[in-house]
């Protein structure tokens, strides 16, 4: 069963049936009310979440359906099980309450094993209702953090750093925390890419200071989040995918057991940059796609801002120390270059002409495109 024990209703005018059934359905699982049907009537049945409620019918011959047809549209009830005993005597009775698909029948006298089975399908079709209403409301909930991420996650901080090396230690330190918050998982890690040696590199800090506690390093060469990285594509580890051994390895960097894993790129000019990862949500066992789409926006942004801070230096002349690009200050040769940067970017083909009419550039689209090798000119810089 889905619930730690089970609340029945029994609603009858008669004690000593009412009693009856209670016993027959004693169990250590369910809480048996008895209620009479003025009770009933009065809003007893909404003081307590109850996820089945017998209607004894036989003790009440007289009864009109329409009267429990108002309680039984409750937004609190519309979705419970009804279990009626009847007599074979009522018929009209039985006709009414077959209207309403949640409604159930027993004529009196029941067989006992019939009866308890009834009542513990009943009892599971509610849990599993209630269940679904519940993942309805999270879902629900989730879908407007989207229209408030700007706020969560206060992306007009990400905007206001002009290097790399200070935005990425924000994302690291306090960026990381609230998305850990906003998305209620137990972790939630920003790691950076380094293509040279094929590492994430995963830094911890103290929550309450900026000290480095611990630095981690994970090779990804047996790892698909290698591929992941490459490809710009996110993922859900769950279940045999948990088995990774990046996953394996970050398990035991963090000391903690990983249930579910939520891992997004960064790229900035479709070269991988970094990676968010999130990890277990605290209210369910796996992520949906909301939590996807929630992060891939995040990303987005994130991805647009770091590429915009390395447009900024290109067109400022500023380069690693050491490039050939800082040596030169030519703005012809700047603006080339960041020209350049763009079109290699690009998913789509792109030809340069010189004044004489010959291809002097063809982006890595473009060669592909034309399944032809790259024989670009030598660069000017």
């Amino acid at each position: 069963m889905l619930q730690q024990h089970y609340n029945i209703a029994i609603v009858s005018d008669d004690l000593n049936r009412s009693g009856f059934l209670a016993g027959l359905l004693q169990d250590t699982r369910n809480k048996e009310h008895i209620l009479s049907f003025a009770q009933a009537y009065t809003d007893k049945l909404l003081e307590i979440p109850f996820d089945v409620v017998l209607i004894d019918c036989v003790s009440n011959p007289d009864l009109n359906y329409s009267a429990l047809s108002e309680i039984r549209s409750y937004n609190k009830l519309e979705n419970i099980s009804f279990i009626f005993i009847i007599s074979i005597n009522q018929e009209t009775l039985k006709r009414q309450i077959y209207k309403n698909p949640n409604n159930f029948i027993v004529i009196d006298p029941a067989d006992r094993f019939a009866f308890i089975s009834m009542v513990n399908n009943a009892l599971y079709q509610s849990a599993i209702e209630r269940k679904n209403i519940l993942y309805k409301d999270i879902i629900e909930g989730e879908k407007k953090l989207l229209s408030h991420m700007d706020e969560l996650l206060e992306m007009e901080r990400i905007v206001q750093f002009n290097d790399e090396a200070s935005l990425l230690q924000h994302l690291e330190q306090s960026f990381i925390r609230r998305l850990e918050l906003a998305l209620a998982v137990e972790t939630a890690l920003f790691t950076s890419y380094n293509k040279k040696r094929d590492i994430l590199a995963l830094n911890i800090f103290e929550h309450s200071s900026r000290n480095l506690l611990h630095k981690h390093l994970f090779g990804l060469q047996k790892s698909s989040v290698k591929r992941l990285l490459t490809e710009n594509y996110p993922q859900i580890f769950e279940g045999n995918a948990l088995q990774d051994p990046f996953v394996l390895e970050l398990e035991e960097a963090l000391g903690i057991k990983i249930f579910s894993l939520l891992f997004i790129p960064v790229t900035v000019f479709h070269e991988p940059r970094a990676g968010i990862i999130l990890i277990n949500k605290l209210y369910r066992d796996e992520f949906t796609e909301n939590d996807l789409s929630f992060s891939m926006i995040a990303a987005n942004k994130i991805t647009y801002h770091l590429e915009k801070i390395q447009l900024e230096d290109f067109g400022e002349g500023k380069a690693p120390a050491g490039s050939v690009l800082a040596a030169k200050n030519d703005v012809i040769v700047q603006e080339w270059t960041m020209l350049k940067h763009i079109m290699d970017s690009v998913h789509f083909g792109t030809i340069v002409f010189d004044s004489s009419f010959d291809v002097f550039y063809m982006n890595p689209a473009s060669f592909k495109i034309l399944n032809k090798k790259n024989r670009n000119r030598p660069s000017p810089i």
